[in-house]
């Protein structure tokens, strides 16, 4: 069964953490993104994806990953007023 690994890299290159998810589709990907960015949004971290093969799928850091999760959530919040 293909499945991705989600990696929290320390600032050093490090594997903090990684959790193994099975293969969805890729938006689902992106909102578990998200939601580790939440929770390790710290300077210096990154999160990353890999495939079940082992490549990086993505790449982001956690800082970033928050802050684009929050500006996203402000927009569907407009929308969802009008």
């Amino acid at each position: 069964m293909a499945y991705y690994e989600f990696c929290l890299i320390g600032g050093d290159g490090s594997r903090l953490s990684c959790e193994r998810y099975p293969a969805a589709d890729l938006d689902s990907v992106w909102g578990r993104v998200f939601r580790m960015a939440e929770l390790e949004s710290k300077r210096g971290k990154q999160i990353r994806v890999l495939d079940d093969q082992g490549r990086i799928v993505i790449g982001i850091g956690a800082m970033a990953a928050a802050l684009f999760a929050e500006r996203a959530r402000a927009v569907r919040g407009r929308f969802d007023r009008a």
